[in-house]
């Protein structure tokens, strides 16, 4: 199975697809937010060209990077764009978030 695919099943699970300007990403969508994935490192040119294309539209945008495993993190040739998400295909279950906040935030919402 393709990484989008098992990253939709995982997470997206009441989303639908949504036409995508370039064949480099997969755009999907649900009430409240825009998903949009790209298959490797999400370039700052293509996350330009998604903003040009869904400007009008006020929902959240979540950008996710797949990538198959954490050595493909480790690469210097691979910049991640910050307030992005990458998923690894080995860990699927959880995703890494790139914050451009520049000041660590106690979490409130932990439940015991």
């Amino acid at each position: 199975m393709q990484p989008i695919q098992i990253f939709k099943d995982t997470f997206l699970k009441n989303s639908t697809e949504k036409k995508s300007p370039l064949k480099s990403v997969k755009i999907f969508q649900d009430d409240k937010t825009i998903y949009i994935l790209s298959k490797g490192f999400l370039k700052q040119e293509t996350k330009s060209e998604i903003e040009k294309y869904c400007f009008q539209d006020f929902r959240e945008k979540v950008y996710v990077s797949l990538v198959n495993n954490r050595d493909e993190l480790k690469n210097g040739d691979n910049k991640i764009l910050l307030d992005t998400y990458v998923w690894v295909a080995d860990e699927p279950e959880h995703t890494i978030h790139y914050s451009s906040s520049s000041k660590l935030q106690p979490r409130t919402n932990y439940q015991l």
